[in-house]
């Protein structure tokens, strides 16, 4: 995952991050080494001192036709150092709300849904290697956000929105309503981009279900 997410330390410090890896227990994200003290003093914590924290973590999950906006309690598991500027964080998830786990749970199995689909459909999909020869090639038949090089113009927006928004620690008097409203519209253009790709990836199921005969019931 790429999801931006943003962190309320113990103190109330916030501080933004990316979310690269989520399951109904927990996340793995990564922040600003620079962002570090905001979470805890200790350089070098123990895991007792871990597990006293307690964050709160903000950040949507969109799918299908629903956005979710998630805010659930989490403790840290481990800290560790990848450079000299990004820190990856494990983070396990309180269960004091289970209407917030719940919505992880079920952006969770929505996307195993549409994975084992997509298996399934290349899996059994014939692809036409010549004129009248239905043998099955090694062919990607769902696209991936990982399969161009090319970084389309709204990635590139979001990315130096986000940036823009990391940029304004200082607290004036017009700038905290102008960050809150940037926030606000990465986070609607972040949704309308998952959303974007999750129409993508059903139209192309569609589209190779109509091929084969086999059309929407």
């Amino acid at each position: 995952m790429n999801l931006s997410v943003t962190v309320i330390a113990p103190n109330r410090e916030k501080f933004r991050g990316v979310i690269y890896d989520i399951s109904p227990d927990g996340v793995q994200m990564r922040y600003d080494d620079s962002a570090s003290e905001k979470l805890l003093n200790d350089k070098d914590p123990t895991e007792q001192t871990l597990r006293s924290l307690r964050t709160t973590l903000h950040f949507d999950l969109a799918y299908s036709k629903t956005v979710a906006h998630v805010k659930i309690e989490a403790t840290p598991a481990y800290l560790q150092s990848i450079d000299d500027d990004t820190i990856v964080c494990g983070m396990f998830f309180s269960e004091a709300n289970l209407t917030e786990n719940k919505k992880i749970s079920d952006f969770i199995f929505h996307q195993l849904q549409v994975s084992y689909a997509d298996m399934d459909l290349k899996k059994n999909a014939p692809q036409m290697t010549g004129k009248g020869s239905t043998a099955p090639v090694q062919q990607e038949l769902i696209p991936t956000s990982n399969q161009s090089d090319d970084i389309p113009p709204d990635k590139i927006i979001s990315d130096e929105l986000e940036e823009l928004i990391l940029q304004m620690d200082y607290p004036k008097e017009h700038l905290d309503p102008l960050k809150d409203i940037m926030n606000r519209v990465l986070s609607n253009l972040k949704v309308i981009q998952e959303i974007t790709r999750h129409i993508d990836e059903r139209i192309n199921l569609i589209e190779q279900k109509i091929s084969r005969g086999v059309g929407p019931r």
